[in-house]
C-alpha cells in the first residue's frame, strides 16, 4: 500500500502527509498486523475517522443516533429562521 502511494506521489508530484494521516482497519484485522501497517506508513491507528463536512465518517451500522447532532443543528437553525421571518 505504501509503495503504491509513494509511486503515485512520484508520478503526480503530490505528497501524502503520513504524519497527519490516520489508519483505520477492519475489526477483523489482528492488532499485530494493524500495528505493522501503521509503523510502515508512519501514521497512527484510529478507530474513529472523525467528521467530513459535519457528517460522521463511520464504518459501522448507521442509526438515528449517528446523525442526531446534525438533526438537532438543522432543527435549531430552521427554528431561528422561522422566528426571524415571522418577527423580523
Amino acid at each position: 500500500m505504501k509503495k503504491c502511494l509513494d509511486g503515485f506521489c512520484s508520478l503526480s508530484g503530490q505528497n501524502v502527509s503520513f504524519e497527519k494521516s490516520m489508519i483505520c482497519v477492519s475489526p477483523n484485522t489482528s492488532s499485530e498486523l494493524a500495528q505493522a501497517i501503521a509503523t510502515i506508513c508512519g501514521s497512527p491507528l484510529t478507530s474513529c475517522l472523525g467528521k467530513y463536512l459535519g457528517v460522521p465518517l463511520i464504518h459501522t451500522r448507521v442509526t438515528k443516533a449517528t446523525y442526531q447532532e446534525i438533526i438537532d443543528k438543522v432543527q435549531g437553525r430552521l427554528s431561528s429562521w422561522k422566528s426571524y421571518t415571522l418577527y423580523g
